[in-house]
């Protein structure tokens, strides 16, 4: 086994995202669609033999001892038992944090996985589960990366049928990315949150997404209402996307907006768009101060 792993960590979106109760602990349950996009942080692992776990470089805005991937790598060794496993990480972003996407998450089930392997533990991705669950909510769908249904608070994973799949794997994707990092809990937190979104069966939910003509245009998500109320400048980027007639809704808990199409020529179409018309609102203070740029995507690949 080599002493050094490279990986790539993906970044996902939530095609539709449901609130469907909140557990005594606070915990919120949800229904959603998750997909990984080909939108990669990367991350190098380096095998010593100090027992320590490192974080070779700096990443702004996140200390150390507060990035999911040193927690990560710090959760497994305990689990593993073996004070004498030691790892230097380097990390390079490129997906934003507090966006909505899941690059936090990634990373982390990337590291429990990367890990597994360079300090010969040998362990599934259903071993893997309970550690990645402990990590956060999003951390147990990066373990696979692939279309899924999510439920419960994020431990339950369903993937997908064949066509189904073959069809979200297909779309693409324009991202509307603002410099804007949301605080997730105070979406959560929200009182005007909606919680009791009705919960679909899953084999009726797989249906409906079949039989759509667009999948990605079922339900909702149910934080946006919040998070746009709570940050003005989200608010003035959904009435400037919808004013374009594109049809976009936010990730998670935001800041990003996406909107998907069926070919490449359309989402680069409305990217055009959108970019076009950013330049003649310079009077816009509001929306010029979210700096707002586009990306196309695909789907990530295994």
């Amino acid at each position: 086994m080599s002493s050094v792993i490279r990986v790539k960590a993906p970044a996902k979106l939530n095609l539709f995202l449901h609130i469907t109760g909140r557990r005594d602990d606070g915990y919120h349950l949800l229904q959603s669609l998750f997909v990984p996009i080909a939108l990669y942080d990367s991350l190098v692992f380096k095998q010593n033999g100090s027992g320590r776990v490192r974080r070779l470089n700096a990443i702004d805005g996140i200390d150390e001892d507060d990035d999911l991937v040193v927690k990560a790598a710090r959760l497994l060794k305990e689990y593993a038992s073996k004070p004498e496993l030691g790892v230097g990480i380097e990390l390079h972003k490129v997906i934003p944090s507090g966006a909505g996407l899941g690059g936090g998450s990634s990373n982390a089930a990337s590291t429990l996985l990367a890990l597994s392997k360079l300090w010969d533990l040998h362990l599934s991705a259903e071993e893997l589960l309970p550690l990645a669950l402990q990590l956060g909510a999003d951390v147990p769908f990066f373990l696979e990366a692939e279309p899924a249904i999510v439920e419960g608070i994020g431990e339950r994973i369903t993937k997908l049928s064949a066509n189904l799949t073959a069809r979200l794997n297909n779309v693409h994707y324009v991202l509307f990315v603002p410099t804007l990092a949301i605080s997730t809990p105070s979406i959560f937190k929200d009182p005007d949150l909606k919680r009791d979104r009705d919960k679909l069966r899953l084999s009726e939910l797989e249906c409906v997404l079949e039989r759509a003509e667009q999948p990605w245009q079922f339900g909702h998500n149910d934080l946006e209402t919040v998070a746009r109320a709570h940050y003005p400048g989200l608010e003035e980027m959904h009435r400037f996307l919808h004013d374009l007639g594109i049809q976009a809704r936010m990730s998670g808990a935001g800041s990003v907006f996406f909107a998907a199409y069926a070919t490449q020529a359309e989402a680069e179409a409305a990217k055009r768009i959108t970019e076009d018309r950013l330049q003649v609102l310079s009077n816009n203070d509001l929306l010029q101060s979210m700096h707002l740029r586009c990306l196309v995507v695909g789907t990530a690949s295994k």
